[in-house]
């Protein structure tokens, strides 16, 4: 949005199972602005289950 250029971070995220205590954690991948804090999410391999 800026101009800048963006770099590509790992996100971790815990999300948990309805009806149970258990979590499943995610990886994702954005596409972030480091001046303006804007993001997108990577069209690519977001949102797989961590191994």
């Amino acid at each position: 949005m800026c101009g800048e250029f963006m770099i590509r971070e790992e996100r971790k995220e815990i999300v948990p199972i309805a009806g149970t205590s258990q979590t499943v954690t995610r990886i994702a991948h954005e596409w972030v602005c480091q001046e303006c804090d804007y993001f997108e999410e990577d069209e690519g391999d977001s949102h797989r289950p961590a191994s």
